[in-house]
């Protein structure tokens, strides 16, 4: 039976979604034990003698989570394989799970631009890292005219602060948040102060953690970051680890998968009558073998007309890259809805040449299809 430490405030979804990961790859092989280390240990360096003593007695063979308060060479002498979450820097021999926030802020970008008429700026968590480099990324997609943007801090003591923003921004304004957490205390002050959500102000959080979007109201619409598979993965290596004896630096990333839409943000409304007629096609006939020729052959303007009219709306999403969304959509329904092979998934939603499937599935939603029926069934 092998015995892994958890380092992880399981308070939260991200935590436990990883740990589920982890739970889904043992499952075939017999099952591991697990034991959580509590918060004011793990986050004290005064308390690492408390770990290693753990780590003895009960004979660990594996550490997982967010080791905030690491000795690096006292770690590396308990000779077993740690990976670390939630950590900026390599340390060589602890791989690392860490998310690409550029993906993040990027798609929060794209999301906010399909709506044209909307002023866009942020919050983020003051002096994060991972906050910072989420909107470092939106503020570099989103370009010129950005309102300036709030830094809070996460225990809610700038409440005062963040309401003179809130009621100086101009409406409507479109709100990127650094994650859930952020986005449910920027709601309340909202909802506080007389400010209509979506109406005067569209929110979206990153996390997609169930319990902190549905308990607000509105509730949180959220970029959803595949934390299971993730887990699948550092299970994993954990186990290639105890049974080869080697150690690496990877680091184990994960990616955006896609945005949850809910109370917080607006229906989209496509105001353009071309760039509507050409999504409804889309929605009536992508299971269909139909290409963007087929497409743009419904409106009577010239394609390079048809191309820029659809881009006012949904940015740097082309025609061909929204058909695929909607196939990959589909597709992923029946990879967990069914045990039908991958191959006649694809035919099903759309895909007629399946040599690319699986490239196409792994850059739209971050992994093969394979992999997403494995962690989501």
């Amino acid at each position: 039976m092998i015995k892994v430490l958890l380092l992880s405030d399981l308070s939260r979804e991200p935590a436990r979604l990883l740990i589920k990961g982890i739970s889904r790859f043992t499952n075939s092989r017999g099952g591991w034990r697990f034991y959580q280390v509590p918060p004011a240990i793990r986050d004290n360096p005064r308390h690492i003698a408390k770990i290693v003593n753990l780590v003895h007695d009960m004979d660990i063979d594996a550490i997982f989570g967010q080791w905030k308060g690491i000795d690096v060479s006292i770690a590396r002498r308990l000779g077993i394989p740690i990976v670390l979450y939630q950590r900026m820097e390599m340390i060589k021999g602890f791989p690392i799970v860490h998310c690409d926030n550029d993906a993040v802020g990027k798609m929060a970008a794209d999301f906010f631009m399909r709506y044209g008429n909307m002023h866009l700026t942020f919050c983020g968590f003051r002096g994060v890292v991972w906050s910072d480099e989420r909107i470092r990324a939106y503020l570099a997609s989103v370009g010129e005219g950005i309102v300036p943007g709030f830094y809070a801090n996460d225990n809610g003591e700038d409440w005062m602060a963040m309401r003179d923003w809130l009621l100086n921004l101009p409406k409507p304004v479109g709100i990127f948040c650094c994650n859930d957490v952020n986005a449910k205390m920027l709601i309340e002050v909202c909802i506080s102060n007389g400010l209509r959500i979506p109406e005067d102000v569209s929110v979206l959080g990153v996390d997609n953690d169930s319990f902190t979007c549905n308990i607000t109201s509105p509730t949180i619409s959220t970029i959803e970051l595949d934390f299971e598979r993730i887990g699948y993965q550092v299970g994993q290596y954990i186990n290639d680890s105890l049974e080869t004896g080697k150690r690496n630096s990877n680091i184990i990333l994960h990616n955006p998968v896609g945005i949850v839409e809910r109370e917080s943000t607006p229906s989209l409304q496509i105001s353009d009558e071309y760039v509507k007629k050409i999504v409804d096609y889309m929605k009536t006939h992508f299971t269909e073998d139909i290409g963007v020729s087929d497409i743009i052959r419904e409106i009577p303007l010239s394609r390079r007309s048809v191309e820029l009219h659809f881009r006012k709306v949904y940015g740097e999403r082309t025609i061909y890259r929204v058909l695929l969304e909607m196939r990959v959509e589909k597709m992923k329904e029946l990879l967990v809805r069914t045990d039908l092979p991958v191959f006649n998934v694809a035919l099903m939603s759309g895909f007629k040449d399946n040599t690319n499937i699986n490239r196409v599935f792994r850059s739209i939603v971050g992994y093969s299809p394979k992999e997403y029926r494995e962690t989501h069934r």
